[in-house]
């Protein structure tokens, strides 16, 4: 849906657009390939290589990392102490990611971005 969505949608600006994917096995290039007019010239979607994402993405490498492993810790933190709380829900994902941010916004983390 999401894909579909980028390709009619999102591209209908009438200028050139780029897709770039990384080399992620939900991101299939033909399923992608199958939804995309063949006489549109101004849309394209590319492939980041195998193990190149380091090189091409840093912050899903590095700062990202931080971001993640500090949502891992807090939900499996959730889960070991038994909290009837369910992180599933859009309102308590919005606090979540506010309260990440706020702790990595910290002068302790200034260094790290």
């Amino acid at each position: 849906e999401t894909k579909i969505y980028w390709i009619f949608v999102c591209t209908a600006t009438g200028s050139f657009s780029v897709l770039l994917l990384d080399f992620w096995s939900e991101h299939c290039l033909a399923s992608l390939q199958k939804f995309m007019p063949r006489e549109d010239k101004g849309k394209r979607i590319l492939t980041i290589p195998k193990r190149t994402t380091g090189m091409i993405q840093p912050l899903d490498v590095y700062r990202f990392k931080i971001w993640k492993n500090f949502v891992r810790t807090f939900s499996d933190r959730v889960m070991l102490l038994n909290y009837d709380t369910n992180l599933h829900l859009r309102n308590n994902i919005i606090k979540l990611q506010s309260l990440i941010h706020i702790q990595l916004s910290s002068p302790r983390f200034h260094n790290f971005f």
